[in-house]
């Protein structure tokens, strides 16, 4: 699994699983974004897509990102998220 690193990464949990890595490099990108906050990751079965679920929170979309293989949860702090669900949704499929 990639762990991820960068100036914008928690000081907690840092491994990705490979279908979360593409939410955290388009998070890297975006001048908006002050932190990425990866979760916790829980093994799930086997799935033929990949697809994520956003949530609003106080200062943070938590993105839920639903994997092949397993689950794991993002918290992507900005202070404008409707522009950053925006963002997220053109590029990945979002349910």
């Amino acid at each position: 699994m990639p762990v991820y690193s960068g100036k914008k990464k928690s000081k907690a949990h840092s491994t990705l699983i490979k279908d979360a890595v593409p939410v955290v490099q388009l998070a890297q990108r975006l001048s908006e974004v002050s932190k990425i906050s990866c979760g916790v990751i829980t093994p799930t079965r086997s799935r033929e897509e990949t697809w994520l679920k956003i949530a609003h929170e106080a200062a943070c979309l938590r993105i839920t990102v639903h994997g092949q293989a397993s689950v794991q949860i993002l918290r992507l702090y900005c202070k404008q998220l409707d522009l950053l669900e925006k963002e997220l949704r053109s590029s990945f499929t979002v349910r």
